[in-house]
């Protein structure tokens, strides 16, 4: 039989590695909300949490395995009065992580566990010490990437969602906070809209979110300034379009969240 030369470019692949925690938290225990730019893998190896992923709250007990996306906001606290232990670590690729990894949690079969388990365990291994690990990392890297690429190819994701009230009331208020993203709204407009208080809205940002609903708002309105002026659009259209008083509230705002006003960012952003 004549060979055939089969022609393999990867689609996605671990390029590096940013962090890796193996946590053991108390029972009352309360991460606040972040996103940045790596994927993140969190995996709970006992006990229960629940994860709020944008409007999503995951509620995640043993052997569940979570995967959140680049700049998707995310908060983790412990549930169901336990213990938790678990694995978070996060990475950055090339090409892209397919898409039926990004929303839901899988629930893995003992033998992925143990796949996983040893995989954290390298990760976490390289992490510690780069310097003197750099071929663990490598490995890690690999096995990390087949190991992504097989559970989607294997496993659907579930939506064990958190079907609370309270939790269903975060997710509308994130959708409408979403959908009026260029209306620069006020916190007692979005309440009144949902027909719940100021104080509520703030109770409910607070246990789902971790930040204020005025800060979470301010984030999704930043985070489309950026989309915005990354496609060119001027900075002078971008405060237009966001609904901001003047070009230079906008610039004062944009500053206070990056650092840098929209001139630099955009500067900085032509120059990479």
């Amino acid at each position: 039989m004549k060979p055939v030369k089969c022609d393999l470019s990867p689609s996605f692949s671990v390029r590096y590695f940013w962090t890796s925690h193996d946590y053991h938290w108390s029972d009352n225990f309360v991460f606040e909300g972040e996103e940045h730019n790596e994927w993140e893998l969190v995996y709970v190896v006992s006990g229960a949490v629940e994860c709020t992923e944008d409007n999503h709250v995951y509620h995640l007990t043993k052997g569940n395995f979570l995967v959140h996306g680049p700049m998707e906001f995310h908060t983790i606290r412990s549930a169901d009065n336990t213990t938790p232990h678990v694995f978070i670590a996060s990475f950055g690729a090339d090409g892209s992580l397919p898409d039926g990894l990004r929303d839901g949690v899988f629930s893995l079969s003992t033998d992925m566990q143990h796949t996983y388990e040893a995989i954290f365990k390298m990760i976490k291994d390289f992490t510690d010490d780069p310097d003197e690990k750099a071929l663990i990392g490598e490995e890690a890297a690999h096995r990390l990437s087949a190991f992504l690429l097989r559970l989607n190819r294997r496993y659907t994701a579930e939506t064990p969602l958190l079907r609370s009230r309270a939790a269903t009331q975060y997710a509308q208020l994130v959708e409408t906070m979403t959908a009026r993203v260029y209306d620069n709204c006020s916190l007692e407009e979005i309440a009144s809209e949902h027909h719940i208080s100021v104080s509520y809205v703030k109770q409910l940002f607070g246990r789902f979110a971790g930040v204020s609903p005025k800060a979470y708002y301010s984030r999704l309105r930043y985070n489309e300034a950026v989309r915005l002026l990354s496609e060119g659009i001027t900075a002078a259209e971008v405060a237009d379009r966001l609904n901001c008083s003047s070009p230079n509230y906008f610039s004062v705002f944009f500053k206070k969240m990056s650092g840098q006003p929209p001139a630099r960012f955009v500067r900085n952003k032509s120059e990479e």
